[in-house]
């Protein structure tokens, strides 16, 4: 007899008093007294997974909560870290700071930063709003883009800055004499 017909009788018997023997392929025998509800071994052991995986499901959702919370508490912590960062007794953004952080941006064309090269031509810096005025070696530049958005990108990262400007200017127009001689020494021309 399979289990759904097993449980066919069972809900047939459920009206009628008293108990029936139940016998499935296997051989186990088994009595269910409807009126008591007495249960099978097997039945039992059915319902006591079925109570298992429902106090488990009932855990794991409070662990899910649990870290829940301790990702706000987290987001939480950063946000404070934050606002101490741009407090006014935090350290303020200072051009030696913007310009060390320019100089992890190298020419593509040239193995030299952009600092070095002589490319940053002025670094403005008024109530966490950062303006920056840099060139490039030519107006052609196929990387142009691609190093402006990096700037910003690294000057944004800085704490305490609010706003960041990336402006590209081509007067002066750049030239080998703007380079340090850290980067003329490099590229041969001392």
């Amino acid at each position: 007899m399979g289990l759904g017909n097993m449980f066919s009788k069972l809900f047939k018997k459920e009206n009628g008093k008293g108990s029936s023997a139940v016998t499935d392929e296997g051989g186990l025998h088994g009595t269910i007294d409807i009126a008591n509800k007495v249960e099978s071994p097997r039945t039992e052991n059915i319902h006591k997974l079925q109570t298992r995986n429902i106090e488990e499901t009932a855990i794991q959702a409070t662990q899910s909560e649990d870290k829940v919370e301790d990702i706000q508490t987290e987001d939480e912590a950063y946000q404070k870290l934050q606002t101490e960062e741009a407090a006014p007794g935090a350290e303020a953004v200072t051009e030696e700071k913007i310009l060390e952080i320019l100089s992890d941006i190298y020419d593509p064309e040239i193995p030299i930063d952009i600092v070095n090269l002589g490319l940053i031509y002025g670094v403005n810096i008024e109530n966490g709003s950062v303006n920056v005025k840099m060139t490039l070696t030519s107006p052609g530049c196929p990387t142009a883009g691609q190093m402006v958005q990096e700037a910003q990108m690294l000057i944004e990262e800085l704490p305490g800055v609010k706003e960041v400007k990336v402006e590209v200017v081509w007067d002066p127009p750049w030239d080998p004499s703007k380079m340090s001689d850290e980067a003329k020494k490099a590229l041969g021309y001392m």
